[in-house]
């Protein structure tokens, strides 16, 4: 009863963190593009300072490893908060790197956290399904930001959306301060982890990182600059999404239980590894949407990193090896978007998504590598 208690108030809390981030992700290209007019490699600058916490959250973890984990979530919670709220006032390059970094900061500790809060309440063979569960909560909370943003897109500012965005983590950072987790030694030690037995989950992090930020930077920019599609055309794209990602995060973890690691990571970077090509050689406004919303759903599979390194770790290396992977990850965040802005600006969008497929391809030999005791789970 009590693991069930605590786990809906995990619940409620993503649900309104990722209300914030997905008024935050509704609006954002627009506003970049259309009232700030933010270029190309302006906006790799900028992604590249919005994701500097989540190469540091390794370190920035250890050094706050003295506070109770409800305590640091609240925290992460209230810094959120802080960032989405700045965005009211913000008129140049220099506001945004500010509030980017601040927002970033609390979200790139929460996804420290929220995978080890997560696990705490799952069963030894469902852990992947507990994961898949919070993920669809996640998705029904920006499909929830996205309908109000495509609704009311027309009556609303930009800068009102980020005001109400402000407002909801400090609701939440309230919540997590309840949830019943107690912290245990062998589990949340206050070291970092960097052992050559992890060394292929954190490849495959860095991978990762590397491939999903040039979509992530560029994917809807490419729409907004590029072709100048208006923000109902944005949020409707990211409402499909969170639909199908409502469908699909729950079964998504299913399926790695079911079918293991290596197999769910191979199929989703053959499917990524065609969506980049695709995304390289249309010009199709309608196809471009469609790749976009395909590469979304995709990256519901990469639960199968967590669910990988819960399977290798030691109990004492969970957790900083999640701050560790998280910290990898974000090594190529950083420098992606630079990279991604450069090639836009100086040959077309079409290179940089070129240089993605490049990346998946290398993922797909390094996920090949993968070996685990495969124990199968009816579902």
């Amino acid at each position: 009863m009590k693991r069930d208690y605590g786990f809906i108030i995990l619940a409620v809390s993503v649900f309104l963190l990722n209300l914030s981030m997905g008024l935050h992700t509704s609006v954002f290209n627009n506003f970049a593009a259309q009232e700030i007019r933010l270029r190309p490699d302006q906006l790799g600058i900028l992604e590249a300072f919005r994701e500097t916490p989540g190469l540091l959250i390794a370190f920035i973890s250890a050094l706050f490893s003295f506070m109770r984990r409800q305590y640091l979530a609240t925290l992460s919670f209230i810094l959120a908060g802080i960032g989405f709220g700045l965005y009211f006032r913000v008129t140049n390059l220099l506001g945004l790197i500010y509030a980017g970094f601040v927002w970033s900061l609390g979200i790139h500790l929460w996804m420290t956290l929220g995978p080890v809060f997560t696990l705490s309440f799952a069963e030894e063979q469902g852990k992947g399904r507990k994961l898949g569960q919070i993920n669809s909560i996640a998705a029904f909370s920006s499909l929830t930001a996205m309908s109000f943003v495509f609704l009311t897109g027309k009556f609303i500012s930009f800068r009102s959306y980020y005001l109400i965005a402000g407002i909801l983590p400090f609701i939440g950072a309230l919540l997590v301060l309840r949830i019943p987790y107690k912290p245990k030694k062998e589990i949340d030690p206050p070291t970092l982890v960097f052992r050559k037995e992890y060394m292929l989950y954190y490849i495959l992090n860095f991978l990762e990182g590397s491939r999903r930020q040039v979509f992530a930077t560029f994917a809807l920019f490419v729409l907004t600059k590029a072709y100048g599609v208006p923000i109902q055309h944005i949020s409707l794209l990211l409402i499909i999404n969170s639909i199908m990602n409502m469908i699909v995060a729950p079964r998504a973890g299913r399926l790695i239980d079911r079918f293991g690691e290596r197999t769910i990571l191979l199929f989703s970077y053959t499917g990524a590894l065609l969506i980049f090509i695709g995304y390289a050689i249309t010009r199709s406004i309608l196809i471009l949407s469609i790749l976009y919303c395909l590469d979304n759903i995709s990256i519901n599979f990469s639960l199968a990193l967590t669910t990988y390194i819960d399977k290798i770790s030691r109990p004492s290396d969970l957790s900083p090896n999640i701050s560790m992977g998280v910290t990898v990850n974000h090594i190529a965040a950083v420098t992606m978007p630079i990279v991604g802005g450069i090639l836009w600006e100086r040959f077309n969008y079409q290179t940089m998504f070129l240089l993605g497929a490049l990346i998946v391809l290398i993922s797909i030999t390094m996920a090949s590598k993968i070996r685990l005791e495969k124990k199968p789970i009816m579902i």
